[in-house]
């Protein structure tokens, strides 16, 4: 009798061994399955992070064509290149010399007591949807001075006036007083030449070319 009891317990006893055992085993495997499962979601995140061109991000974009005042309008469509490359915490995101395309925001003519305008935006990166403003350029600013920004009346204004002063007193007048006209209006057209470089800003954020 006493065999047999004690032969129970030692059942009983191997038996809750072996499940206290399974047990630790699963608990060991849900706790490294955890851990790995966390690991991929952190990189997943990561990952996407790092993909993302966040939105407030520069991007200095070089002009393929010749942009003008007095022959381009609202909503007609440019192209450029990226200039240089934009650099996120994840490394390039964009490499110097993708395509971009942008329409233009407004083209303003001047008038007698306004100078002329250009705002463009830029639409999207190597096929990429994208939404970047650049300042507005106007005409005689300090801005549009550094771009290069060509004056139509300022330079008509120089040339006339320097091809009629070589006529004599008469022509030396005549020359002035057409330049004076036509200073008056310079700022009347305004346009940027190819390969000028306009700074884009992000105001939502983009997936890297990547």
């Amino acid at each position: 009798m006493r065999t047999q009891t004690f032969m129970t317990a030692m059942l009983v006893a191997l038996t809750m061994g072996a499940s206290m055992h399974s047990d630790a085993t699963a608990y060991s495997r849900y706790r490294t399955n955890h851990r790995t499962y966390r690991t991929y979601r952190n990189s997943s995140v990561n990952n996407n992070n790092n993909n993302v061109v966040p939105a407030g991000t520069a991007i200095d974009v070089r002009l393929n064509q010749t942009i003008a005042t007095d022959n381009m309008s609202r909503g007609e469509t440019w192209t450029g290149t990226v200039n240089s490359a934009v650099v996120t915490r994840g490394g390039v995101a964009i490499e110097a010399g993708t395509p971009v395309e942008g329409t233009i925001s407004s083209a303003v003519q001047g008038t007698h007591s306004t100078p002329a305008q250009l705002t463009l935006t830029l639409r999207r990166i190597n096929g990429r949807s994208v939404f970047a403003q650049a300042e507005p350029i106007v005409a005689g600013s300090q801005r549009a001075h550094k771009m290069g920004a060509v004056l139509g009346g300022a330079a008509a204004g120089a040339l006339l006036g320097h091809a009629l002063g070589h006529h004599g007193a008469l022509g030396a007048l005549g020359g002035a007083a057409a330049g004076y006209g036509l200073t008056r209006h310079a700022f009347r057209t305004m346009q940027l030449r190819e390969g000028t470089v306009v700074r884009f800003v992000t105001t939502s954020r983009m997936l890297a070319n990547r």
